[in-house]
């Protein structure tokens, strides 16, 4: 019994023509919003399942058709010659859908459909059966929409495509006291405006922007009606950072206690050094310095009232250098304080300091020079020191300022 169904249903599918199983496809008023008919084109039809993916697939006897588009050409808004595709009510599987579009030729784009899968225009899914199937008369498969009458729209409105508008648009409120405007006519902005988009509220406490990764509960950045910028970690934690308008022409930066800022360099894109060059604590410990390699070796911080500490690893200090060209340092600092006691050293900047003062022990303090070196007194304009003690052990001598000095004591 099952060898004479299969048997009648062979015979049933050898009785059908070939040309039974195709649909001719026509169309002979291509045109655009004017009426003009599109001078020179070409139409294809690519096989898809309902997702919109090319398959492939088989076609009635005639065996399998593979997934690439046939096309046509389209003259004067007509297919030229005969254009057929498969019947889909007798394809395998039965009822596949055609992509279908349409390219102008003279611009080479695509003014119907879409060659694309996954794009949504109305021609995604069009199954021709039956001897004919008219381009002309088929309905994109996309709305219905709702009727712009009038100055509003009752209901949803879907625009597919760009939607230009001339003038300003308003949103609407998203909530009772927020309205956003886009286009730019809302003259609130002096200064560079109109604004492109406007977000305004009667309550200052709201969030006008968030920013969130995923389905985190706390926005990891966030811009509110005060003008406040937040910033936070994301996740559970809420924002820790603060960055505000304190009063005129003074913004502050505010944060949990520990908390601060560090300037850091980036070597390469998105790759930052190991450490901070220049870490600010909110706790008053001061500015702390770095080479961005290593933990912080330097330290301003306030000491006590009125003063403040420099503070370093063995053997650091200050260094006072002038510059020869703006950011162009002199070869050697003109004043040089070492944090070992070492005293306050003295140099032209061309060489290393020559001149130093220094405390040896209780009491006592030291000028060391090198040879020919020592300590003048002078008066403002002196050509000459009017007394001199040199560091070659001769003693003082001294003079009237103008010429070289006089005798030795």
């Amino acid at each position: 019994m099952k060898k004479t169904i299969i048997s009648l249903l062979a015979a049933l599918l050898l009785s059908i023509p070939a040309a039974a199983q195709y649909t001719a496809i026509t169309a002979t008023n291509i045109q655009d919003a004017t009426g003009a008919k599109l001078a020179k084109g070409q139409i294809c039809f690519t096989g898809t399942d309902p997702g919109g993916d090319p398959i492939s697939y088989r076609l009635g006897i005639t065996g399998q058709v593979v997934s690439t588009p046939v096309c046509k050409s389209i003259a004067a808004g007509a297919l030229v010659g005969t254009f057929q595709v498969a019947d889909t009510s007798i394809t395998s599987p039965a009822n596949i859908c055609f992509r279908a579009y349409v390219k102008d030729l003279s611009s080479n784009q695509v003014v119907i459909g879409s060659n694309a899968a996954g794009t949504r225009t109305g021609y995604e899914c069009l199954q021709p059966t039956g001897s004919t199937f008219s381009f002309d008369n088929y309905s994109p498969m996309i709305g219905p929409f709702t009727a712009l009458v009038g100055p509003t729209v009752t209901g949803n409105l879907a625009v597919i495509g760009t939607m230009n508008v001339t003038g300003a648009l308003s949103v609407g409120a998203f909530l009772a006291d927020h309205t956003v405007f886009g286009g730019g006519t809302a003259p609130k902005q002096v200064s560079g405006g109109p604004e492109m988009i406007s977000l305004q509220s009667s309550n200052q406490n709201r969030v006008a922007i968030a920013a969130f990764v995923g389905s985190e509960a706390n926005a990891r950045f966030l811009l509110d009606m005060k003008g406040n910028l937040e910033w936070g970690p994301g996740g559970a934690g809420d924002q820790d950072v603060l960055l505000y308008h304190a009063f005129t022409g003074m913004m502050a930066m505010a944060g949990l206690p520990g908390g601060g800022l560090e300037i850091l360099q980036e070597p390469t894109y998105g790759t930052f050094e190991a450490q901070a060059r220049i870490i600010l604590h909110n706790d008053g410990s001061g500015i702390l310095f770095t080479d961005g390699t290593s933990a912080a070796d330097t330290q301003i911080y306030r000491a006590y009232a009125g003063g403040f500490d420099l503070s370093g690893t063995s053997g650091g200090g200050l260094n006072i250098v002038r510059w020869t060209a703006p950011f162009t340092n002199e070869a050697y600092p003109r004043i040089s304080l070492v944090n070992d006691g070492s005293g306050i050293k003295f140099g032209s900047g061309a060489a290393a300091p020559d001149v130093a003062i220094s405390y040896p022990t209780t009491g006592l303090l030291n000028i060391a020079a090198n040879s020919s070196g020592g300590m003048g007194l002078l008066i403002t304009g002196d050509n000459f020191a009017r007394a001199f003690l040199g560091n070659d052990g001769k003693g003082l001598t001294f003079g009237g300022g103008a010429g070289a000095r006089g005798a030795e004591g």
